[in-house]
């Protein structure tokens, strides 16, 4: 018995000695730029003593491995778009418990990265069959002069960008912009973005403290977005409150008086997460007097514009996830906008503008249900132009302004739901619908309301015939309840003769519809002068009883959709050693432009619109009409290059080209477009200063002509150059520093738009 005991007493004493000599190796992981926690690494644990061990990280960005045995280990952290990164970790008998935070640097995986615009499905980059690029967080968050999501779009292959004010910012892809573009379709968390006049401009849609990336597809995606991107897709994706988790409060002062504020809160507990948002911004815009003069140029007014720019943007959602795939948010916010801006008719200013949105989204591997509902409200906004030529008619200014109020409010509804099937390794079908219910009201309309049904319905499937080769055929059906059916096909096939390399080939026809403002708008914008919407066609007659000329015998018909028809073509992957290239060519065959507003009757002649009552409209009647028929052909090409482990450069090159305009019904109307841009930059991290970052970028636009409504001219040629610096620290401080036109380079980016000159912009941001 006495030897049962003692070999107990040595057992337990070997025991709590070999406890006690255990270890524990834990710490965090971090995204290099940013200093955020990154969630899901894989961490691997390997030596010699033991075997193998492997977690992940959780939503802190945390690991941890218990009961090590004394000795040499090495950390290894992998995710996708990074580095790899190792770490030799020595565990000592009875020592404290060794501690290793790893900051993850991008990586060489260029192209690489996940997107799910291209196909509504995750997918590599380099395997999507549209030409597509994705914003990454590092990109934004660098950019600190970014006034509203089009700031992140300046540098995208295939995009052409204008700066018109410090806060009005346009974008279009492959011709024929205009001042108010509705070509590309914008989309926010999976909700269509605009406003009731289709005007994509005025509202910032998602505080820049929120968006975590963009993806942007250049060319049509109707087959499975519908029949607003017929030139394109922005898809705006906000932040995961999982990944993204804390409190971060940041600052921004610069020139033309700039003032940025920003907050926003994320969090999460067990199967729940939240956030909250919001940021203002404040700066003066550059300034552009007008004055208006009577016909015999007796009396004259100046206009006083508010080049004030002020928005105010606010967000809230609740997330909730099921399982480990799904997930159902609820989410709302609130934009204010107030801000000088040109419009195809002349000037506005927006007062009080406000646009918002409530959504209900829930998503899994295979099924996915959006419903949500979108408006504005114009507020005290008004028309320069109009106020103006009020006064010149006797009003005092407070009854011109009052009478040059633009009222008009916007509701849109849609539900949309989708179905995912993957069928064996090879097959993937989805099939979807949705119904959008389109309302607009105010003075600005005729009848004062206007509205539109749709009913869409898409399928999408895609096979992998061989390792080295897939095939896409997509199609949507759209019944509009203003329009005939339209039908929008697509079929694409994606070939790989390497794992890093791919050639795809693609068709696609795209459909463009008339908004419901160039529809049924009602607008004298001078006396003597309306603007008049499109709806039901036109007939003219003659004041003084002679025959009607050729151009107005036949009347105008109504707006119908714009059409497409694209063919590309492309190569991308890794062609040498950290090369990334990606090259489009597309011929695309145009029909039925919808043309801006343009005089439709010639009323100094004689020759008057027909009213809804039959009698001729004493005014010049100005409108929308189709016109023409066009070919268009051209090259995106870009790169990007990671010359070391400090630098990286990149590029981008699109050529635009066009045959002669056929049936154009006596428009003279230019392609409105640059025939090239070219966009240059240079990334250096960790410069001197672990965690820094220096961006430098230059770009050149070529000389075009443009008209759009009373905008007419040509754009000169210009060529800027921007520069970036930031800093980030581990106790959560980031510093920031953006030059845009570094050299003061005064230039118009738009035809009637104020000359362009510097703009710097310095940013502090605390993270907790």
């Amino acid at each position: 018995m006495r030897c049962f005991w003692l070999l107990m007493t040595v057992l337990l004493a070997t025991g709590q000695a070999f406890t006690e000599g255990q270890g524990t190796i834990k710490g965090r992981v971090y995204d290099h730029a940013t200093g955020e926690p990154v969630y899901g690494a894989n961490v691997e644990l390997k030596s010699d003593i033991e075997a193998t061990g492997a977690t992940s990280t959780d939503k802190d960005g945390s690991y941890a491995f218990e009961a090590l045995i004394p000795g040499t280990y090495v950390l290894t952290v992998r995710f996708i778009g990074y580095r790899t990164d190792s770490h030799v970790v020595t565990v000592m008998p009875g020592g404290s418990t060794p501690r290793v935070d790893v900051n993850l640097v991008l990586g060489d995986l260029y192209g690489y990265e996940i997107v799910v615009s291209a196909s509504r499905a995750p997918e590599r980059l380099v395997d999507a069959s549209a030409t597509i690029t994705k914003v990454t967080l590092n990109q934004i968050r660098s950019n600190a002069a970014g006034f509203t999501y089009i700031s992140h779009l300046q540098s995208v292959k295939g995009i052409d960008y204008q700066q018109v004010g410090l806060f009005d910012e346009r974008y279009n892809a492959r011709g024929y912009n205009s001042a108010f573009n509705t070509r590309m379709l914008l989309l926010s968390d999976g909700r269509v973005t605009r406003t009731g006049a289709g005007n994509p401009l005025l509202n910032p849609v998602m505080s820049r403290g929120d968006l975590g990336e963009a993806e942007v597809i250049v060319g049509p995606g109707s087959a499975l977005y519908g029949p607003d991107a017929i030139a394109g897709v922005v898809s705006l994706i906000s932040r995961d409150p999982r990944v993204s988790s804390g409190t971060s409060v940041g600052l921004s002062v610069g020139s033309r008086r700039i003032f940025k504020g920003r907050a926003r809160h994320a969090g999460s507990s067990g199967q729940w997460a939240w956030k909250l948002s919001g940021d203002y911004q404040r700066g003066n815009s550059w300034e552009q007097i007008a004055t208006y003069y009577t016909p015999d140029s007796s009396f004259s007014v100046t206009d006083d514009p508010d080049f004030t720019s002020e928005t105010l943007t606010g967000s809230a959602s609740l997330h909730f996830y099921p399982g480990p795939a799904s997930e159902l948010r609820v989410s709302t916010g609130l934009t204010r906008v107030e801000q000088f801006f040109l419009n195809p008719v002349g000037r506005s200013q927006t007062r009080g503008y406000i646009h918002h949105h409530q959504q209900l989204t829930y998503e899994d591997e295979r099924f996915y249900f959006n419903a949500y509902h979108v408006g504005d409200d114009s507020g005290d906004s008004f028309s320069l132009d109009t106020r103006a030529l009020l006064e010149l008619s006797g009003l005092s200014r407070q009854q011109a302004e009052e009478q040059a109020r633009n009222s008009s409010d916007w509701s849109f509804w849609e539900a949309e739901s989708r179905f995912t099937q993957r069928i064996g390794s090879k097959l993937t079908a989805v099939v979807g619908g949705n119904y959008r219910h389109d309302t607009s009201t105010g003075s600005v309309l005729e009848g004062g309301e206007a509205s539109a049904r749709l009913l869409g319905g898409y399928g999408h499937v895609e096979t992998s015939l061989f390792d080295w080769a897939k095939v896409t055929f997509a199609a949507r059906v759209d019944d509009h309840e203003l329009f005939e059916r339209q039908f929008s096909p697509k079929a694409a096939l994606v070939v790989k003769p390497s794992e890093g390399h791919a050639l795809r080939f693609s068709y696609n026809r795209a459909f463009k519809s008339p908004t419901l403002t160039q529809q049924r708008v009602l607008l004298p914008v001078q006396q003597g002068v309306t603007i008049r919407g499109n709806d039901a066609g036109f007939r003219f007659t003659s004041l003084f009883g002679t025959p009607l000329p050729a151009l107005f015998a036949n009347g105008l018909p109504a707006l119908q959709p714009e059409q497409s028809n694209t063919f590309e073509a492309g190569v991308r992957g890794l062609f040498i050693e950290r090369l990334w290239v990606d090259v489009s060519a597309y011929f695309s065959r145009y029909e039925d432009f919808i043309s801006d507003t343009i005089p439709i009757s010639d009323i100094q002649n004689g020759i008057a619109a027909v009213g809804p009552d039959g009698l001729p409209l004493q005014e010049e009647t100005i409108s929308f009409t189709n016109f023409g028929e066009q070919n268009v052909q051209g090259l995106d090409v870009g790169f990007h290059y990671r010359a070391n482990e400090m630098v990286t450069l990149r590029g981008n090159l699109s050529v635009i080209d066009t045959d002669e305009l056929k049936n154009a019904n006596g428009l003279s109307q230019p392609f409105n477009s640059p025939e090239v841009t070219l966009n240059l930059g240079a990334t250096v991290i960790d410069f001197l200063v672990k965690r820094s970052r220096l961006d430098f970028g230059m770009k050149y636009v070529s000389e075009h002509a443009f008209v759009s409504g009373i905008h007419k001219g040509i754009v000169p040629a210009y060529t800027i150059f921007n520069f970036g610096a930031s800093l980030g620290r581990d106790n959560g401080i980031g510093y920031r520093l953006t030059i845009r036109n570094l050299f003061n380079n005064k230039h118009r980016e738009f035809v009637t738009g104020p000359e362009i000159g510097a703009v710097v912009v310095g940013e502090v941001e605390v993270g907790f």
